[in-house]
């Protein structure tokens, strides 16, 4: 996918890198016995071409990322996504609101009370690029360092944002990822109630939110969303039509407006025609 690793590397050097990445390779293709293992990946390295060789390490290098890199995805909007809620929060549903800044000041850098590492947690914070096989031989340095902040552009309408982290271990694939230690109130900005939440689900689990907010001491806004409202009126009248009805309603239904007392009106006074406008009638 990413040739560009592994462009300027020399015959040796690919061979050395492949060497490295052996326990990567598919244990369905490994007998079990290392020493065995390690003399037959090293003769069919020497018997491949040197663009097979590139293609290979380049394969192995994917394989390695998906062994130890973590990420954390978010949606990058200052605006609700339609598509975003009806994809990841389709009944029921919350969504968490942040920013990169409140994100990145969370993290407090601890992998779980379990583990014990001296690898330093640098953590990155990126968003992702989304491209086309032609734009790859254009990336920036930056993404082809990183590539698992690539995806196809048919994934655009995400405009996800990851936080990644490539681990000193290889990840187990039961679990498929890592806890690290966070400031929840710091994260977390408003949590929001999805607007496809059926109506029975908003009360239980907005009480259930609000429960957990208060056991652990947390103050964040909760409400519903307001994707999905009418869009406001820009009518005078109607902005005052809805005024009278809000007046209505407090007064208990009994309407105050001012009643208009109609006064019967005169019939007109004949008027006489001159003698002109006989004669021009006639």
């Amino acid at each position: 996918m990413l040739p560009q690793r592994c462009q300027k590397m020399k015959r040796t050097a690919l061979e050395g890198e492949a060497m490295s990445l052996l326990r990567f390779v598919p244990e369905e293709l490994q007998t079990g016995n290392r020493k065995e293992d390690y003399r037959r990946y090293k003769k069919l390295l020497k018997r491949c071409k040197i663009a097979g060789l590139r293609q290979h390490v380049m394969e192995m290098q994917l394989m390695l990322f998906r062994s130890r890199i973590v990420c954390n995805c978010w949606h990058l909007s200052d605006k609700e996504s339609d598509a975003m809620w009806k994809v990841y929060g389709d009944g029921p549903g919350v969504m968490l609101v942040s920013t990169v800044g409140r994100l990145s000041a969370s993290i407090k850098g601890a992998y779980s009370f379990i583990f014990c590492s001296p690898n330093p947690q640098h953590y990155t914070i990126a968003p992702v690029r989304y491209v086309d096989e032609s734009d790859l031989s254009k990336l920036p340095d930056f993404y082809i360092e990183h590539p698992w902040l690539l995806k196809r552009k048919s994934f655009a309408h995400e405009q996800e944002i990851r936080v990644s982290h490539q681990l000193p271990w290889v990840i187990d694939p039961q679990n498929g990822g890592m806890l690290i230690e966070i400031d929840s109130e710091e994260l977390i900005s408003e949590i929001v109630l999805s607007p496809f939440n059926p109506s029975w689900a908003n009360r239980p689990l907005g009480s259930a939110i609000q429960l957990l907010l208060t056991a652990r001491q947390l103050q964040v806004p909760l409400r519903m969303s307001d994707h999905m409202a009418a869009p406001a009126s820009s009518s005078p009248v109607l902005d005052g039509l809805q005024l009278f009805k809000l007046r209505d309603l407090i007064s208990g239904g009994r309407s105050r407006s001012r009643r208009w007392k109609l006064k019967k009106k005169r019939p007109p006074i004949p008027v006489q025609p001159n003698k002109e406008e006989k004669d021009q009638a006639q």
